[in-house]
């Protein structure tokens, strides 16, 4: 199959709680599978509603996230089995795809005020109700190009000269547009930092029995987390959860003096700004259990010495993505669903 159009978008919604599909692949590949279907997700969505599967995407995508060609395969053709993935499109045009993905596609792109975007009619597996605005070209389209025309056929196709004029009115409106969006967004981080702080405090309250009121530094830390994790709330929650969790394990969660020692001898010091920087660095820890091999108990390291450069942050922050697949397993399946 010729290479797809790229239509890729910058996030996909994530929900709380895994669907049916996703609990079992969980059971049975544990971690690496839910976190594997995230991947894959996350890659479909970054070219769009689908992207071409065969030898040399399977062996590109084993190389970059670490798993075997073997268990890559297990866990695709158990996520096909289980109707994540549709079969049709992976067996006739190895394409991977789904209606579901489809679905959460076109409200992304709709919800972005994108212009009119092509889906390839060989793999498009929705409905023309469902499909909107979106032109999908068929062979009418395609014959209708040979005459030298452009008219590609969707639900609410419309003569050219029609569709210029709302271009054109499109365009004038685009700094508006903009602007408004900011402002959206921003309001949209206020409520979803609300979460991430109201959270923390449950949190922190429940590990250390002191109560704390909410404040300006624990929402603004928050906040910056909302952003840092691409307006996705729930991963932040769950990195949060993780932190409390695990926290024996991070030296910032830790005293410095007591660090050093045994594990069950550590003490905590609770920090949400702590937190907040390191945050890449548990995204990591999250997507790749486990980071460090060893014992940590008998370590001689200081503190500093498990602290990342500022070029490992980055690469941990596109671990995000990792973790966006290993957590986020959660709306990629709303979008099968």
């Amino acid at each position: 199959m010729a290479r797809l159009e790229d239509n890729g978008v910058p996030y996909f919604p994530l929900v709380t709680v895994w669907d049916r599909k996703i609990k079992l692949i969980e059971a049975k590949y544990k971690l690496e599978g839910a976190g594997c279907i995230v991947a894959l997700m996350q890659a479909i969505y970054n070219e769009g509603y689908a992207m071409i599967w065969d030898d040399e995407a399977e062996l590109l995508f084993s190389s970059e996230k670490g798993i075997t060609l073997e268990r890559l395969r297990e866990i695709v053709d158990f996520a096909v089995a289980k109707e994540i993935f549709d079969r049709n499109m992976l067996e006739q045009h190895h394409v991977l795809t789904s209606h579901g993905i489809q679905k959460q596609w076109l409200a992304i792109v709709k919800s972005a005020h994108r212009k009119v975007t092509r889906i390839a009619s060989e793999v498009c597996l929705l409905t023309d109700t469902e499909l909107g605005i979106v032109p999908v070209p068929s062979k009418a389209s395609d014959r209708s190009e040979k005459s030298g025309e452009s008219a590609p056929i969707g639900a609410e196709s419309t003569e050219d000269s029609t569709q210029s004029k709302v271009n054109q009115s499109t365009e004038r409106d685009a700094p508006a547009r903009e602007e408004q969006t900011s402002k959206g967004e921003e309001e949209d981080v206020k409520v979803l930092a609300q979460r991430v702080a109201d959270f923390w405090i449950e949190q922190y309250h429940q590990a250390t029995g002191i109560p704390i009121a909410p404040n300006p530094i624990t929402f603004r830390s928050a906040a910056n987390m909302v952003r840092t994790a691409g307006m996705h709330a729930d991963v932040v929650i769950k990195a949060i959860q993780y932190y409390f969790e695990h926290w024996r394990e991070f030296w910032f969660a830790c005293s410095r003096d007591s660090w050093k020692g045994p594990t069950d001898t550590r003490r905590c010091e609770f920090s949400i700004q702590s937190l907040e920087k390191n945050l890449p660095e548990v995204f990591s820890r999250m997507a790749s259990e486990p980071v460090r091999k060893g014992d940590w108990s008998t370590s001689s390291m200081k503190p500093e010495d498990y602290r990342i450069s500022e070029e490992e942050r980055k690469n941990n922050t596109g671990k995000l993505g990792a973790f966006v697949r290993s957590l986020g397993k959660r709306a990629t399946m709303a979008a099968a669903n």
